[in-house]
């Protein structure tokens, strides 16, 4: 009887971890004056891949620390694998701070500031239209009297293993679909 029961409990903690949704984390912070960025990428607390974009001399320089093994995908089958993946996720938290502004141009700084609340406001809108129950917030200031402009953002998506393990599935099958199609 008390073999059962072990039996039992450990098949209901597999069964839990695999339905059980769990949380990745994406953050970002860029500045667009000084042409720089840096970003981090969390799966249960744990980080995965983070690091730093810059510009210099016309050059795109991205330095990266990623913490996982690197396998090279076929980009078709990244393609097909990404778009199940987001039609199985939910997104809970959305932040977003800007801050903008212009030396010289208080103006502008306003009018930088107004339009960049009402694509985040649009962005929002989505996005409550499509996730039920995800958290919403937004801070933009226009900074007068400064040359700034500053993005950061914090994405917390929910999504369990069993999902990930459908969409790896289901776009293998795709995937072997396009390549013969393409002989």
């Amino acid at each position: 009887m008390q073999n059962i029961l072990i039996v039992f409990f450990i098949v209901c903690f597999f069964v839990m971890i695999m339905v059980f949704p769990f949380k990745i984390r994406f953050m970002g912070h860029f500045n667009f004056i000084n042409l720089i960025g840096f970003y981090s990428l969390k799966i249960l607390k744990v980080k995965l891949i983070n690091g730093k974009i810059s510009y210099d001399k016309g050059k795109i320089i991205v330095q990266n620390s990623v913490n996982i093994l690197q396998d090279k995908f076929n980009n078709d089958y990244s393609q097909i694998l990404a778009k199940e993946l987001m039609s199985k996720i939910d997104i809970s938290k959305v932040e977003i701070y800007f801050s903008g502004g212009i030396s010289d141009n208080s103006f502008s700084s306003a009018i930088i500031c107004g339009s960049v609340s009402s694509i985040i406001q649009s962005i929002y809108s989505f996005l409550s239209q499509k996730y039920y129950g995800v958290k919403l917030y937004e801070d933009v200031d226009a900074m007068f009297g400064k040359d700034k402009l500053e993005v950061t953002f914090d994405f917390v998506i929910n999504i369990s293993f069993i999902s990930i393990i459908i969409s790896v599935i289901s776009s293998l099958k795709k995937y072997k679909v396009v390549v013969n199609n393409e002989k």
